[in-house]
């Protein structure tokens, strides 16, 4: 779509406009400081600021066009641009229309954890055999979901959303809007359980995303569901209701794609994936094997759009995840190594790089853990699950670092600070071996990543 395409969809709602270049759309966003060239740039006034202040920034930066609802800083704006009533609205009435004249295969992801990972690893994996657009950042809401609409390509083959919800209800709402054509269910845990009350209602607001599904009435995979195989039974009590495919990933005889065996090698995890057609041998630059059956989620989309599984090898061992997520770096001289996993933490997600860590050879290991966000009312459950979890683990260090912690007991293994001074402090005999960092983004634990890095080579 160009930009004088994209002005005939603002038709009945454009007060004003001023298109001086017909130039190609790709993307859109509401901030500057994520914008790409060729981006919507959607100037919303927000609680703390107005975006029409940074039209025209968009417009330097690379923005095909700015659509704006403040007519005094649109007046003095000098490139593409449309004024509107309502800059949200735009958003909503344009995502809506994108959605509805949507050629693509439209892939939708949800679950507690792991969301991220997956729906890079499904982009890659698709991006083999397809031309592949997909959510950017966190645009996992009503907004967010009909803003990634807003910049779909024309050519784009198939579309990934993530979706996601801080109340029940919202992700069946956005299944309908969507009316995805696969859908991916990573897992259900504690992740935003105190907005739903109890894991049972957070698995039904999960697994209502099928109550969108669609298809392609000449495509074999007409409404499928691909999930980790936890969720089996679920799945399966609603195929038989909704006539949906299923198939399932994960580390049990349930899956279809069934991680079946693993061993390190150095800060790579090989692993074996039990599928109807053999076993197929892979790789991973990530010591986690729970970042392994996340990927086998890729190999499950690869096997329904027959793309072949050697290229998806391939593309998992080259595969770089975000900041954050496993990354492994060497200080003081390589005798420390820091897994820098602070990109974001659930409880399930916590322990699985508990064990993960516990499997490594080196004979000194520590885990600096923080807190972990979005869990109002279950913070007694999931810390004490945590400190239980430590107690199994008796030749890992602990550091638990957060007001939380300060009511549970120290052990042998297990030290409890707080404040960023303490925590430091507790770092100081850290000076070999390996060390796990991980907490909620919201904690900013990189900082410690940085400080081991930079104060102690």
């Amino acid at each position: 779509m160009r930009t004088k395409e994209l002005l005939n969809c603002f038709e009945v709602g454009a007060l004003s406009s001023s298109i001086v270049a017909d130039v190609q759309v790709s993307g859109a966003e509401l901030d500057t400081r994520k914008l790409e060239c060729g981006n919507i740039f959607f100037a919303c006034n927000g609680e703390q600021v107005d975006g029409n202040a940074y039209a025209q920034s968009a417009l330097t930066q690379g923005a095909s066009v700015a659509v704006m609802d403040n007519k005094k800083f649109y007046e003095n704006v000098i490139g593409n641009k449309i004024l509107v009533r309502d800059s949200k609205q735009a958003v909503i009435a344009l995502g809506k229309q994108r959605l509805a004249a949507l050629k693509a295969k439209k892939i939708a992801i949800t679950g507690s954890y792991g969301k991220t990972t997956t729906k890079d690893i499904l982009k890659g994996v698709a991006g083999l055999k397809y031309k592949v657009q997909s959510a950017q950042g966190n645009h996992n809401n009503l907004l967010g979901v009909l803003l990634t609409a807003c910049g779909i390509e024309d050519e784009t083959e198939i579309l990934i959303f993530e979706l996601g919800s801080n109340a029940m209800g919202e992700i069946e709402e956005l299944s309908q809007l969507v009316c995805p054509n696969i859908v991916i269910i990573t897992g259900v845990g504690y992740a935003h359980v105190g907005n739903f009350g109890s894991i049972a209602n957070t698995k039904r607001e999960k697994l209502s995303i099928v109550n969108g599904l669609s298809g392609h009435a000449d495509d074999s995979d007409y409404g499928v569901v691909i999930a980790r195989d936890t969720l089996a039974d679920d799945i399966l009590e609603l195929a038989g209701k909704r006539g949906f495919k299923a198939i399932f990933y994960g580390a049990t005889d349930k899956a279809d794609y069934q991680l079946a065996g693993y061993k390190f090698d150095g800060n790579w995890l090989h692993f074996s994936i039990k599928t109807d057609k053999g076993e197929l041998k892979a790789r991973i630059p990530y010591p986690y094997p729970h970042i392994a059956e996340d990927y086998l989620a890729g190999f499950a989309l690869a096997g329904l759009l027959n793309i072949p599984y050697k290229d998806v090898v391939k593309l998992v061992a080259e595969y770089i995840a975000v900041d954050g997520r496993g990354d492994i770096l060497f200080t003081n001289n390589r005798k420390l190594t820091v897994i820098n996993d602070t990109y974001n933490a659930s409880l399930e997600a916590v322990i699985a790089a508990i064990k993960s860590l516990a499997l490594r050879t080196e004979a000194k290991k520590y885990a600096l853990l923080g807190e972990i966000g979005e869990i109002n009312g279950y913070e007694a459950d999931i810390y004490g699950a945590l400190l239980d979890e430590a107690a199994k683990q008796p030749n890992i260090n602990f550091i638990f670092s957060g007001l939380h912690y300060k009511g549970y007991k120290q052990a042998t293994n297990i030290r409890i600070v707080t404040g960023e001074k303490a925590t430091k402090d507790a770092l100081a005999d850290v000076k070999s071996g390996v060390i796990l960092i991980k907490a909620s983004h919201s904690k900013g634990f990189d900082r410690y990543v940085k400080y081991l890095a930079e104060d102690r080579i």
